[in-house]
């Protein structure tokens, strides 16, 4: 990586795909793994590893809440909150706000301003470079968000601001999903059920 300083052959990006995971994990010359993705695929890291007891640490999400205090600068917290959460690479990323809790005292205005921000948000090709929201991975994926959507509001677990259904028009085509929105969400964690393509297989 020349101009950051780093020793020529330091820092190696080898693409591949499930063989070439599963190979690079068991190799004896490996010395410690760090893998970031979901827990089944970690599941078969960790029993690769341990055939030659090789440190594994993983990432694997979390629902990390962005805390807006009543002193706190309106337009800085609802402009980061929206694309730190919803909107920044279509909400899949490991680090993505998924929750955001706001002190009673501001929590109107605060809504006011972040919802404004995700409707402002121009959504289309990711490759354009004033698309802001672009589409989820795959149908699988979509199938799956929207489905939580649905058990929300099925469950009345809170009441659905903006968004909650796919894109028609130019981008039907599209894994394209609406930025989503619930307020009042209860913050006491509940039980998980399964997903719907788990619930749909049985």
């Amino acid at each position: 990586m020349p101009g950051v300083g780093l020793p020529a052959g330091l820092v190696n990006v080898v693409p591949a795909g499930p063989d070439g995971g599963d190979a690079l994990v068991r190799h004896p010359g490996i010395r410690k793994i760090h893998f970031t993705g979901g827990s089944p695929t970690a599941r078969m890291v960790l029993e690769a590893a341990a055939v030659n007891l090789t440190p594994v640490v993983t990432e694997l999400g979390g629902k990390s809440a962005n805390i807006v205090f009543d002193d706190a600068d309106l337009d800085a917290a609802a402009m980061l909150s929206a694309h730190q959460g919803p909107l920044m690479q279509s909400g899949q990323s490991c680090a993505c706000a998924s929750r955001v809790l706001v002190h009673e005292s501001v929590y109107d205005a605060f809504l006011e301003k972040f919802l404004a921000v995700i409707e402002a948000s121009t959504i289309g090709d990711p490759l354009d470079p004033l698309v802001v929201f672009g589409p989820v991975v795959s149908q699988v994926a979509a199938d799956r968000i929207i489905g939580v959507i649905d058990d929300a509001v099925a469950e009345r677990s809170g009441e659905l601001v903006v968004g909650g259904k796919r894109l028609g028009g130019e981008l039907a085509e599209g894994y394209y999903i609406e930025p989503t929105v619930f307020a009042g969400v209860d913050n006491v964690p509940r039980s998980p059920k399964p997903r719907r393509s788990d619930r749909s297989s049985r």
